[in-house]
C-alpha cells in the first residue's frame, strides 16, 4: 500500500538549513518500500494572515486568493507530514503561522459544517533549527506538537532519549545555508524522524483500510 510523506519547509528564506533538515528526513523516508515523497517550502509564496472571517464555513474553502489553497490540498493529500522551522522570535516564522492558523480553521469549518470533526490520522514529525542549542527549539516543537495534535493528527518523534518530541538542530551561531551541517545529531535525527514518519503512516493507512467496516465515519472525511 502506498503512502505519500510531504515535507514542509517553514523558512521564508529560498536557501535554509530548514530545508536542508527536511530533506534528509524525506530522503530517509523516501527509501523505504511504497513510500512516495514530495515537499512544499513557503518561502516566495503568497499566504496572507487569517482575518478570522468564517465564510469557509459556507464556501468550503478559504476565499482569500493567495498560495494557501495550494499548500490545503497538498496536507490533506499526504498520509505523513514532516514539517520543519526555524526559531523566529520564540516561534515560527510568520508566514508559517498564517499558514497552520487558515489550515486550523478551514478545517474546524468544515467540522462544523459537517457536524463532526475530522480524525485526519496524519502522521506528523517536527523539526526546529536555530542559532543557538537552547535558543527555543523545543518552545516551537511544543507549539507545533500541540497544534497537530489538536487537528487529530499522530505525532512521533524520532527516538528516544535524544528526540523527545521533535529534532533540533543548532547552527552555532552561524545563519548561513548550510551551516547546519555542523550539527550531525540534527542530520542523524532529522533521518531517523522521516523513517518514523514514514512507517508509522503505513501502518495507521493499512489498520484504517482492515478496520473501516468497524470504524466511526470520522476516519473516513474527505476534506479536499
Amino acid at each position: 500500500m502506498e503512502i505519500y510523506v510531504l515535507g514542509v519547509v517553514g523558512s521564508p528564506r529560498p536557501k535554509s538549513n530548514t530545508s536542508i533538515l527536511v530533506k534528509e528526513a524525506l530522503d530517509a523516508a523516501g527509501k523505504l518500500p511504497d513510500v512516495k515523497t514530495g515537499i512544499y517550502t513557503i518561502a516566495n509564496k503568497k499566504i496572507a494572515a487569517c482575518i478570522g472571517c468564517l465564510q469557509c464555513i459556507s464556501k468550503r474553502k478559504c476565499i482569500i486568493k493567495d498560495d494557501f489553497n495550494d499548500f490545503y490540498s497538498k496536507f490533506m493529500n499526504a498520509d505523513g507530514i514532516i514539517i520543519g522551522a526555524p526559531v523566529y522570535a520564540m516561534s515560527v516564522p510568520s508566514k508559517l503561522k498564517a499558514c497552520i492558523e487558515r489550515l486550523s480553521n478551514s478545517i474546524f469549518a468544515r467540522a462544523i459544517s459537517l457536524q463532526k470533526f475530522p480524525r485526519l490520522c496524519k502522521v506528523v514529525g517536527v523539526i526546529t533549527q536555530g542559532n543557538r542549542r537552547y535558543g527555543g527549539a523545543e518552545i516551537v516543537q511544543q507549539y507545533l506538537v500541540d497544534t497537530f495534535t489538536a487537528l487529530k493528527c499522530v505525532v512521533v518523534s524520532a527516538d528516544f532519549p535524544d528526540s523527545y518530541i521533535g529534532v533540533g538542530g543548532c547552527t552555532y551561531g552561524d545563519s548561513e545555508a548550510g551551516s547546519i551541517m555542523k550539527d550531525q545529531k540534527a542530520i542523524e535525527l532529522s533521518r531517523n524522524l522521516g523513517i518514523r514518519v514514514a512507517e508509522m503512516a503505513r501502518i495507521i493507512k493499512s489498520g484504517l483500510f482492515q478496520l473501516k467496516d468497524q470504524l466511526p465515519d470520522e476516519y473516513f472525511i474527505e476534506l479536499g
